[in-house]
């Protein structure tokens, strides 16, 4: 019997033995599909030793007496068990009732199938991915032969579930790229269309003409005092004139000559007449500017309603313009990754390759009756690449993060921390774990983030956390709920604000019965007390999201949202906001400003750096900072990561 042992826990794989997936692929080995592809490549319907209806004469001019006897007694045997064969049906008589019916092709094929199933033995070394193949037959080049051929089987299923796996998927993604690529070619469309319809003005100008309006409003303002000083002067002079005080009268008028004229009040009747002729003519003169100076208002407040006007539609026109391009740089980008997907999914269909190899090829060994050879099984989880050498390719040629200095290097923003795979089966479970088992190597990543958040704002915590990824499937929401957990367990009150409301994916980590969640509270039709999901100590408080049939990026950007979170900071001391990916669509870019911290999550060993940085730059360059970056689903034993957690439960 030849096999050989390769335990791939500790190998190139890094992947962790499955139980059940091992049993899974021994029951492939040996199922009467593979077993029937046996059958019809080796002939064995003609070999009387699986099939008991073949001729027996070549057998026996080739063997001795003694292995005749041994067919022989094979023959009458399985006749016998021919008879209880659960696959043969009972022999159909003739109508004159004396002969039975042979067998048919269909029930011979099914028999010699079970025949050689019973001679095929599958078993898993050390319970791991290798599996040792044996076949026992009167012949030891035919067991060879029987074994070599249900591993050569195998493995051409493999190749060949890999094909259709493959077809299948190259099947979505083109439909996939023909929608994502007609979005695009829409909203290129629609920017387009609108700066063909409207008269667009740079920011430059648009400020420009913010400062001119700010300069006519100042005007007004110095208009109206100027008015209301002359209309003073008026009463005052109307005041003294009641007295008949010619010098309060030459004081009110503000007017030197009238104060020279007063005082030869006692000059006689010419001098009195004389002063009232000035003041009258000093009283025009007020009046005449009052009346300038009130026409020119009027035309000033005309051409400031004009421009308010103007700036306001040209302000709304930019708004929607960078809109209409943010949309157009998303679908774009949204595309790219699929058309690049697909491009890669159709080279890997033209090399396709089995997930197995293998080790050792069944010979004729000494013992004239069994042969066996070894096949080992790699990745039946996503497959993977064949032997040391193909990992070691793997390494050098992969467009992925691998640890944390690798990402801090790359987007030159610090890693706040790494979160290893989380040992729970699904959401549900992962509440129960962090609550029940606070010692776990996932708990403590969990606090090396939360300490390095903090420390980074040793003088003020930010009370508003932003999680968001560069693409969908990074891990963000369970960071999001994992970290709300860890902070809510210190005995703060935090809130949860599910704010990607296109894939709503709190609901499968939470349990509740509310309806409504914050696109009702943004729409105006839920208050807070409505919408807000209280629970009890160390697990946060949480606001769902909904369906809406109104555009989320619209519906966030609204001033309900800032308006609703001045009034939550005062309710809670930590907010998370768990945003959408900032490549998929702009919600995250337009709710950023209003966080405190921004926390970006990258898959370990699966975001292409491209992608990292290019949803890193879609922030930046903007304007918005990055406090850090989180390393998730981190498989902490791989060679991959170069760095072991150890077991803190042992700690």
């Amino acid at each position: 019997m030849s096999s050989l042992g390769l335990d791939f826990n500790l190998g190139a794989t890094g992947f962790k033995s499955d139980y059940q997936e091992i049993i899974k692929e021994q029951h492939v080995l040996k199922s009467r599909y593979l077993m029937g592809r046996v059958v019809d490549t080796m002939g064995l319907i003609n070999d009387p030793e699986f099939n008991p209806y073949a001729p027996s004469e070549k057998v026996e001019e080739e063997v001795g007496a003694f292995t005749k006897v041994k067919i022989k007694a094979k023959q009458t045997l399985s006749a016998f068990l021919s008879s209880i064969n659960p696959f043969k049906p009972a022999p159909e008589a003739s109508e004159d009732g004396e002969e039975a019916l042979p067998p048919t092709e269909e029930e011979i094929r099914d028999y010699t199938i079970t025949a050689l199933t019973d001679a095929v033995v599958v078993e898993s070394i050390e319970d791991s991915y290798v599996f040792n193949i044996s076949a026992t037959t009167y012949d030891p080049d035919k067991s060879a032969a029987v074994a070599n051929a249900v591993a050569d089987a195998y493995i051409q299923d493999q190749v060949f579930s890999n094909f259709q796996r493959n077809e299948a998927t190259i099947k979505w993604l083109s439909g996939r790229v023909i929608e994502l690529k007609d979005q695009l070619e829409k909203a290129e469309e629609a920017v387009a269309d609108f700066d063909s319809k409207t008269r667009l003005v740079s920011e430059a100008d648009l400020a420009a003409v913010t400062r001119q309006i700010k300069g006519q409003r100042d005007r007004i303002l110095d208009i109206d005092s100027e008015i209301s000083e002359l209309k003073a002067r008026l009463q005052a002079i109307s005041d003294a004139e009641e007295n008949g005080d010619q010098l309060t009268m030459a004081r009110a008028s503000g007017e030197a000559f009238l104060l020279t004229l007063a005082s030869r009040a006692d000059d006689g009747e010419g001098a009195k007449l004389r002063f009232e002729q000035e003041l009258q003519a000093a009283k025009n003169r007020i009046t005449q500017s009052v009346i300038r100076l009130t026409n020119q208002r009027n035309g000033l407040t005309g051409s400031l309603a004009e421009l308010e006007e103007q700036t306001a539609k040209d302000s709304a026109d930019l708004i929607q313009m960078r809109q209409l391009q943010r949309e157009a740089e998303s679908a774009g980008l949204i595309y790219q990754f699929f058309q690049s997907r697909l491009n890669e999914v159709a080279v890997a269909q033209g090399v396709q390759q089995a997930d197995s190899r293998i080790l050792s090829p069944a010979i004729n060994q000494a013992s004239p009756n069994t042969a066996s050879k070894s096949l080992g099984s790699l990745g039946f989880l996503l497959g993977a690449f064949l032997g040391t050498v193909a990992y070691l390719l793997t390494e050098q040629m992969n467009r992925s993060v691998q640890n944390a200095e690798e990402l801090e290097t790359l987007v030159s923003t610090p890693v706040l921390g790494a979160i290893p795979v989380g040992p729970f089966k699904n959401r549900a479970a992962l509440l129960k774990h962090i609550s029940e088992k606070p010692n776990s190597e996932f708990n403590e990543a969990l606090r090396n983030l939360r300490t390095s958040l903090f420390m980074l704002h040793r003088d003020k915590i930010p009370q508003v956390i932003l999680t968001t990824s560069s693409v969908p499937g990074e891990g963000k929401t369970t960071t999001s709920v994992s970290l709300a957990m860890n902070i809510a367990a210190t005995g703060k009150r935090v809130l949860l604000v599910e704010c990607d409301i296109r894939r709503r994916m709190l609901n499968h980590y939470f349990d509740t019965n509310t309806e409504k969640g914050i696109v009702s509270l943004l729409s105006g039709s839920a208050d807070l007390t409505e919408v807000i999901n209280t629970t009890g100590p160390g697990v946060p408080d949480f606001i769902l999201g909904e369906p809406s049939e109104k555009n989320a990026a619209d519906l966030l950007s609204g001033e309900r949202l800032d308006f609703f979170l001045k009034e939550l900071r005062k309710k809670y001391d930590i907010i998370i906001l768990d945003a959408p990916p900032v490549l998929a669509v702009p919600d995250a870019r337009i709710i950023a400003p209003i966080a405190d911290a921004i926390i970006f999550s990258a898959h370990w060993n699966k975001t292409p750096k491209e992608h990292i940085k290019k949803g890193a730059r879609t922030l930046t360059q903007y304007g918005i900072e990055i406090t850090g970056f989180v390393l998730s689903r981190v498989k902490t034993k791989s060679q991959r990561y170069k760095y072991n957690y150890g077991k803190y439960d042992a700690y």
